[in-house]
């Protein structure tokens, strides 16, 4: 059943509550509403962006760090849809979007498997850190960047949609245009 659209005092207070959780180092039960099965949730909606290869030459927020036309499309999707999101940076791991960063020239694309899981683990360590309980985690990144996030986040009870699973480049651009028609 789909959610209603969050208002932005929900978000506001959706927000405030990740920074709270962020500095009391756990998630802070604020806001919470009951779902219609009965049991209670925040159901807060994190988007994870994945970068891409273009970027800007200087230090940048990791929001607008990346210029590609699909990651400017995730963007805009992950705001319109998520009450807060993060990219998921090859170098840096889990980014939030006003995090000032260096551009870099590394790719999940190009690394060992065993690179990859170490970058995983490691983003998991992160992601744990910044998802509060009963969140629904909405993934758009390629499969390097999934393959290890979404089994993690599944087994720990996490709703996960990936909106764009199985598709190129070109078609996540031209689907991600018609959803925002």
């Amino acid at each position: 059943m789909a959610q209603p659209r969050v208002g932005p005092d929900r978000r506001q207070a959706s927000l405030a509550g990740i920074l709270v959780a962020s500095l009391l180092g756990g998630w802070v039960n604020a806001n919470v509403r009951p779902k219609t099965s009965g049991h209670y949730s925040m159901g807060i909606r994190v988007a994870l962006v994945s970068c891409v290869k273009s970027k800007q030459d200087s230090p940048a927020p990791a929001g607008d760090l990346y210029t590609s036309p699909l990651f400017r499309s995730f963007r805009r999707y992950a705001e319109a849809n998520a009450d807060v999101w993060y990219v998921l940076s090859a170098e840096y791991g889990l980014l939030h979007p006003d995090q000032i960063v260096a551009p870099y020239e590394r790719t999940l694309n190009a690394m060992r498997k065993s690179d990859r899981l170490a970058w995983a683990r490691r983003v998991q360590k992160q992601i744990m850190q910044v998802l509060p309980p009963d969140a629904e985690v909405i993934v758009l990144a390629g499969l390097r960047y999934r393959e290890e996030l979404i089994p993690f986040l599944r087994k720990r009870g996490f709703g996960v949609t990936v909106p764009l699973e199985g598709l190129g480049f070109g078609k996540q651009l031209q689907r991600l245009k018609g959803l925002e028609h």
